[in-house]
């Protein structure tokens, strides 16, 4: 009922409706009913037709098949036995390119061409092998058909899921070029590996540069009739190609004899192949039957017979047109200038670019060694606190905080580019390995350390620090929130004094609410405390003082404000110290329990040493590859998330500060320091927001103030590791809790929901997944950020607007070669909805630049558009993209730069066709 009054119509009256009473009611009652019937038909009849739609869109055969004729069938019949002329001597050649007996060639030339009839779109297209498809398997076969059968299988279930999942847009992302390079090179890896059986050579190697070196090395065992047979062949196959290109005169002046001759020679051309095979199965033949010995090498004996149809038994064909399985461009020098490598470097320019320690410190002076001095004492006093607080985070014991937070203040000195950064331990960083820590083990974390160091370091030396300009900003703030969720939640079980409860975050959250039961209250009690306190004084640090005329009331402001703001700075270490005092005492009062403590810290600097990427764990010994499997995506994530969090931090200082940061030299000070901290059984480092904060507020002159920090670590190693294990870890808890509660951004989800509300669909995706796995959940919201990225090249916003004279479409974007064809399509919707339109403009006004791929996606076009006699132009082009249109052999008569200039084209084409 809802569906007809959608039509528009309303139910009748009942029987019982005193409008029933007339003999007129009667008939619009009876007339309703009709008009049911008929809405009920008209649907039918819809659904019929949308089933139909369907079945002729995944199954051809139905569209064309109830129209076909005789006239069709011998059309057809024509066309495959001429085909079929071409591709049984195809087959057997294009087997030995595939490194397979020949009959394995015919084994593959028929059964597509049987399912492409029902399922193909083509009338044109027909399936089997190819000699680049043939090439793609020689390298996977070995020689081997199980590998090409099953190679085929594989193939088949991928396409027809990409099939399914409508994923044929991906193709788009191949460029012409691109193409052009792989199909120049398959011709002259086929062509040289065919040389070895025309010359009759015996035992050369299928990989190409083995195969070129043996051939020349091994040319004079030439077999002289092999040679001869296949030159001649090859002549023979060159004439026959020439003349079926023979230009003969017009049809109509043509006698019946020269048509004969025609098609005589098109067709002997055509099945030159096949002519070819046969003359020289003949000769050999020939031959063989006069008892001579055969001079020729010949093939191995081809079973008799069609294939065996059974399981395992599949073919390698492909659609033709179906190119490139791995396919790269390699690109020397720069924006398409040469290079000079062999022009010598400038010594001091390189020196102060790899090692800038070099160009601030001959003008190193006493003032900044003040400078220097006190924002490096003054960061040590939270780096130490801090330290102890983020080995526990990380699943370590505590002394591994400060093992990471003294070597690269020492090497960022030397190498780093930002005079603020500091290196350390980091709450994201410690939460990043807590998967890989724990305390019996920690050489998974610090073999994370090396291999860290050593992908930051290849990094920068390749120069590959925009890869991180591929993480975005919702990414960040997803990541981020979620990990300051998880640090959060984390600590509770130390906050509340809790005992054996999970790393894993939903474990976590399950078993501390079930063991809260268990809370020992003067765990808690510290633990709330010292996270007043700590927010108190983080408070009292932002206060703005008021500043008055008396010069006496000035100084002791000053001098107030800089006591104030000295507590403020210092509220972890003087949390931490009254704690571990406090515990102290208890303890040596015979108190022993009243806190929880951690376990006995090893006393003592940190041994120097080689990292261990093989060891033992439990009753079975590591091997250095399981070491490194075991550590899966963190070797991917870790690294990335350590650079983007230090360069992050760089970039914002130095604007602040104004002065620039070499992002790729930032990227070698980082892995280097990572590097050589593993060698003092360091976690991974990267550099701290609210250390760098403190140090660029105390006024930090240069890198130098990361050796006052990293002494101020050794002296705590040296002299207080016997007093950390007084440090309740409720307090340490607090001190991470009360660092990381202002990291949540829940700011900018309405931000993004102004701006642009799909990117709140990668910031929910990392959100989310970061609670089931923090690498997992930082990948999958990088490659759905990317598919959006990707949505709008392959789909750039094209805007139709239909004028009275003209077609308008207006690209509002970049077109690139994946997003030409979305184009081609909305062209061909003009024309489907009007065959005839006035004319057709494409506005170019938004485009800055193009390629060669788009250029001849735009001659098709343009060709396709003359033939049905459309008018169409290009408005608002830039010059830049107008010169390459030129370049590429479009008319610059339809390239205009202005609207009105189209406008006027169209009507003076109007003006000349009346």
């Amino acid at each position: 009922m809802r569906d007809l009054q959608e039509e528009g119509y309303r139910p009748a009256p009942t029987e019982s409706s005193p409008l029933l009473q007339s003999g007129a009611t009667r008939t619009t009652l009876t007339g309703a009913r009709k008009s049911d019937k008929k809405l009920d038909a008209d649907k039918l009849v819809r659904t019929k037709e949308t089933t139909m739609k369907c079945l002729h869109k995944y199954l051809p055969i139905t569209s064309w098949l109830p129209k076909y004729s005789w006239e069709s069938l011998l059309r057809d019949v024509i066309a495959g036995l001429t085909v079929g002329l071409m591709v049984v001597p195809q087959g057997l050649a294009y087997a030995t390119i595939a490194g397979l007996p020949i009959q394995y060639g015919l084994y593959t030339s028929y059964m597509g061409c049987f399912v492409y009839c029902v399922f193909g779109g083509s009338k044109d297209i027909t399936l089997g092998p190819t000699a680049i498809m043939s090439l793609m398997v020689d390298r996977f076969a070995k020689e081997q058909p199980l590998y090409a059968i099953a190679l085929t299988l594989y193939c088949g279930i991928v396409q027809l899921l990409m099939g399914l999942l409508r994923l044929g847009f991906l193709v788009r992302f191949i460029s012409l070029p691109v193409i052009s390079g792989f199909v120049s090179a398959a011709a002259i890896i086929i062509g040289f590996g065919q040389v070895k059986s025309l010359l009759g050579l015996k035992k050369i190697p299928r990989e190409f540069d083995e195969n070129v070196y043996e051939t020349f090395k091994n040319i004079g065992k030439t077999n002289l009739w092999d040679f001869l047979l296949g030159s001649c062949c090859i002549v023979i196959l060159l004439i026959l190609k020439k003349l079926g290109r023979v230009k003969w005169q017009e049809e109509e002046d043509m006698t019946r004899l020269q048509r004969g001759c025609r098609n005589f020679l098109w067709l002997v051309s055509i099945a030159r192949n096949a002519l070819v095979v046969i003359m020289a199965a003949l000769i050999v033949a020939a031959v063989d039957s006069s008892g001579h010995t055969v001079p020729f090498s010949m093939t191995a004996e081809v079973p008799s017979g069609i294939p065996d149809f059974k399981k395992g038994k599949f073919s390698f064909c492909r659609v033709r047109q179906l190119l490139c399985g791995e396919m790269a461009v390699e690109k020397t020098g720069k924006e398409g200038k040469c290079m000079e490598h062999c022009s010598p470097l400038p010594v001091k320019a390189f020196v102060k670019k790899r090692f800038p320690i070099a160009s601030w410190l001959p003008e190193y002076n006493l003032r900044k060694l003040q400078c220097d001095a006190i924002a490096g004492l003054t960061v040590g006093l939270m780096v130490v606190p801090q330290g102890l607080a983020y080995a526990q985070l990380a699943g370590l014991p505590q002394q591994y905080g400060l093992y990471s937070a003294f070597m690269g203040c020492f090497l960022y000195c030397i190498l780093g580019t930002s005079k603020d950064i500091t290196l350390g331990p980091t709450a994201i960083m410690s939460l990043m390995v807590s998967a890989y820590g724990k305390p019996e083990i920690p050489n998974y974390v610090v073999a994370l350390t090396l291999y860290t160091g050593i992908i930051l370091l290849a990094m920068g030396l390749l120069r590959l620090g925009f890869v991180v300009n591929f993480i975005s900003i919702p990414i960040v703030s997803g990541f981020t929130s979620a990990a300051t969720i998880i640090i959060a939640f984390s600590q509770l079980k130390d906050l509340f004094g809790l005992q054996k409860i999970p790393r894993k975050f939903t474990q976590n959250v399950y078993y501390t609410f079930k063991n809260i039961g268990q809370t020992k209250k003067w765990d808690v009690t510290l633990g709330l405390i010292c996270i007043m306190i700590l927010i108190t004084l983080r408070k009292v640090g932002r206060l703005e003082w008021v500043s008055r005329k008396d010069s006496s009331d000035s100084r002791w402001l000053k001098a107030a404000k800089k006591a104030v703001w000295l507590i403020s700075i210092s509220r972890n270490a003087l949390i931490i110290l009254i704690a571990a005092v406090v515990s102290s005492s208890l303890y040596q009062h015979g108190h022993r329990d009243i806190f929880t403590l951690p376990s006995r810290i090893k006393p003592g600097l940190p041994p120097m040493q080689a990292p261990a990427l093989s060891f033992q764990v439990g009753n079975a010994t590591r091997s250095t590859l399981e070491v490194f499997k075991d550590l899966g995506p963190g070797l991917a994530v870790v690294p990335l998330i350590g650079f983007l969090e230090s360069i992050a931090i760089a970039k914002a200082f130095a604007r602040k500060n104004r002065y620039t940061v070499d992002a790729s030299q930032e990227l070698i000070a980082l892995g280097v320091a990572n590097c050589l901290s593993s060698f003092v059984s360091s976690y991974p480092v990267t550099g701290s927001f609210s250390r760098t904060a403190v140090n660029a507020q105390s006024g930090v002159a240069t890198p130098a103030g990361g050796i006052f920090t990293g002494a101020i670590v050794l002296l705590a190693l040296g002299l207080l590791t016997d007093s950390f294990k007084y440090i309740p870890k409720a307090s340490l808890a607090a001190l991470i809790m009360s660092s990381v509660v202002t990291m949540i951004e829940y700011h900018i989800v309405p931000n993004i929901w102004k701006v642009r509300r799909i990117d709140l669909v990668p910031l929910a995706i990392t959100f989310f997944g970061c609670f089931y796995d923090i690498e997992v959940g930082i990948l999958v919201g990088i490659a759905v950020a990317l598919c959006i990225l990707l949505y709008y090249v392959v789909w750039p916003p094209i805007t139709r607007v239909a004028r009275g004279d003209y077609v308008l479409l207006k690209i509002n974007g970049n077109l690139s070669y994946p997003g030409v064809e979305h184009l081609t399509n909305e062209i061909q919707e003009v024309t489907a909805a009007d065959p005839t339109p006035p004319g057709i403009v494409i506005d170019f006004s938004v485009v800055t630049s193009i390629d060669f791929t788009v250029t001849q996606a735009l001659l098709t076009i343009l060709e396709e558009m003359e033939n049905k006699r459309i008018p169409m132009f290009f408005s608002g082009v830039l010059d830049s993209v107008r010169n390459m249109m030129i370049s590429s052999g479009i008319d610059s008569g339809i390239i205009n730069q202005g609207t009105q200039a189209v406008i006027d084209s169209i009507n003076s084409l109007e003006i000349v066709e009346n």
